[in-house]
């Protein structure tokens, strides 16, 4: 399900995986269950799905407005209940300390599958803390050298850190990439846990852009 704008050939959307299965919801996943003979919009038009259906927003992912053949539905009623689980999902102003094996504010690198897909080594987790230490599916921010990157704007720039001295060992600037937000599988994607955990003030950055990219 889509959650940004895409009105360019040239845009790039994200994307809440969708699914007919519960198991990221047991495991305490955000997310908006649809049930297609309850949701309907007459003239208006109807959600796409012909069966209940879990969207998680847990799982994001990014695609090319050339990747999307057609609009087949969409929601109207629940769109206040996807934007609250969203914001559940992205753990926006929770403090991770209260969760103590959480992985929010954590600095992974990925694995070489990852690295070699999306050429990025390094992520931050924004998973909301409950749902990141059942090390599933991780919401993460990748983090690009501003030397080998067009910044965005809203891309979170950081430099003169000393978790970012600590990871990198040299003061070059880096790039949080907000619009370039996606998910990894933790066993399986995730090459090194707990590099460095960001400060307070980066975190805030962090959380501010991302609620501006879904307009929450």
């Amino acid at each position: 399900m889509l959650l940004t704008p895409c009105e360019d050939a040239d845009d790039a959307g994200v994307l809440a995986y969708a699914s007919s299965q519960a198991t990221e919801a047991a495991f305490g996943a955000a997310f908006l269950l649809l049930q297609p003979s309850l949701t309907h919009y007459g003239r208006t038009g109807r959600t796409g799905f012909d069966r209940t259906t879990y969207i998680y927003p847990s799982r994001l992912v990014g695609a090319s407005t050339e990747e999307m053949q057609r609009r087949v539905g969409r929601i109207v009623r629940e769109l206040a209940d996807l934007r609250h689980q969203l914001r559940k999902a992205l753990g926006i102003g929770s403090d991770p300390r209260t969760t103590p094996r959480g992985w929010r504010g954590q600095i992974v690198r990925f694995s070489e599958a990852v690295r070699s897909q999306i050429d990025v080594a390094y992520g931050l987790i924004v998973t909301e803390p409950s749902y990141s230490s059942k090390e599933r599916y991780q919401l993460v921010v990748p983090i690009l050298d501003l030397q080998d990157y067009e910044q965005s704007e809203l891309d979170v720039v950081v430099e003169g850190k000393a978790w970012l001295h600590a990871l990198f060992g040299d003061p070059t600037p880096v790039a949080l990439a907000i619009e370039m937000i996606q998910t990894v599988y933790h066993p399986t994607d995730v090459e090194a846990a707990a590099l460095a955990i960001v400060d307070a003030e980066t975190a805030a950055r962090v959380d501010h852009r991302i609620a501006e990219l879904f307009d929450l």
